[in-house]
């Protein structure tokens, strides 16, 4: 009798790891900075500027804080008996309507005011399997443009408009993709529904012309094609998206712009069977001066609907419930399992050739 040669247990092993369904594929990517600056009396000022980014498979969560910037400045350089001209070199503006009162010194002598300064801004992110979270805000001070003499009371002056005496801006973006492969019957399209809410929102200060600005920007994708190539050409199309975006500027006028909303939505797409399937998530958060843009309550992905009979290769980022997905809170296997699970492979490889040969095997 013709022996056959035994299979190695590297080969065994290939053999059971491609036996195993086609791994799905999760990318996070965070990224946040903030800044702040205070003039200072000497002029230099106090100034930080934090950013970091990171990526990979795993969950992400980041922050960025400046801490408080302050210092002082001298904004009144002179007086010429009509106006108190302050640091910025803004014109004397005559009668414009009064905000408050303050004291003005002897009108033949140069006027000194000492002014506070500050600024601070913070940015925090988060992505994980289906869900971004980001939120931005800063914060500065404000002092007086310029002031104008009150002629019915000398001793007394009109202050100008406000002004930033420090400035601050603050960023932050996340997005996570999960791609995976659709299993069904040969040849079979599917209907893919993604469904989830976009929470979110602003605060900006009132006060005009202090360049405060707020904004967000969402965005849930969905798409599938052929590994290597654009997408089917199917009756509902191989892409759909979901975008929403908040921006707040109050202007010259503006009043407080602050809200909460929540947006839900549903996007539907189609793939065929062995398509690679991609479900991406985004938001971005920005402020300058003044401001907080909030979307760290959630963008989600709460549902994955696909037709009766089709599915994922690798489910072990989600829980599902018949036709339906949900993301699980940890999709991402530890180092650890994945070589647990290895160690396994090689014990299945290492038994199944001791059964097919024998004791004595080759």
């Amino acid at each position: 009798m013709t022996r056959r040669p035994c299979p190695s247990a590297l080969a065994l092993l290939l053999a059971a790891l491609g036996s195993l369904p086609a791994q799905a594929l999760t990318e996070n990517s965070v990224n946040v900075s903030s800044r702040a600056f205070a003039p200072t009396l000497d002029g230099v000022g106090m100034r930080n500027e934090v950013s970091r980014n990171d990526a990979g498979a795993a969950p992400i969560a980041l922050s960025t804080d400046t801490g408080p910037q302050s210092g002082q400045r001298e904004p009144v350089l002179a007086f010429d008996g009509k106006c108190v001209v302050i640091a910025t070199g803004a014109p004397c503006q005559g009668d414009e309507a009064p905000l408050t009162t303050q004291t003005v010194l002897d009108g033949s002598k140069p006027v000194v005011v000492r002014e506070g300064t500050f600024g601070v801004g913070n940015a925090s992110a988060y992505a994980r399997d289906g869900r971004v979270g980001a939120k931005a805000s800063s914060l500065v001070s404000t002092g007086m443009s310029h002031a104008t003499i009150d002629r019915a009371n000398p001793g007394r002056s009109v202050p100008g408009k406000l002004y930033s005496t420090g400035s601050a801006s603050a960023s932050a973006g996340a997005s996570t993709r999960h791609t995976n492969t659709l299993q069904g019957p040969a040849g079979g399209v599917a209907t893919i529904t993604l469904s989830g809410v976009a929470s979110s929102s602003l605060f900006i200060n009132s006060t005009p012309g202090l360049g405060n600005t707020a904004s967000l920007s969402m965005e849930v994708q969905g798409s599938a094609a052929p590994a290597g190539q654009r997408c089917n050409n199917l009756n509902l199309g191989c892409v759909a998206s979901f975008g929403y975006g908040r921006f707040a500027d109050p202007g010259s006028i503006g009043p407080i712009v602050q809200g909460v909303e929540h947006r839900s939505f549903a996007i539907s797409f189609q793939a065929r069977t062995g398509d690679i399937v991609s479900l991406l998530a985004y938001v971005g958060a920005n402020t300058s001066n003044t401001g907080t843009a909030d979307a760290s309550h959630t963008l989600s992905i709460d549902e994955i609907t696909l037709s009766s009979g089709f599915g994922f290769t690798d489910e072990s980022a989600f829980v599902r419930n018949g036709n339906r997905y949900a993301f699980a809170a940890a999709a991402v296997p530890e180092p650890a399992s994945a070589a647990l699970l290895l160690a396994g492979l090689l014990a299945v490889a290492g038994r199944a050739r001791f059964r097919r040969s024998g004791p004595r095997a080759c």
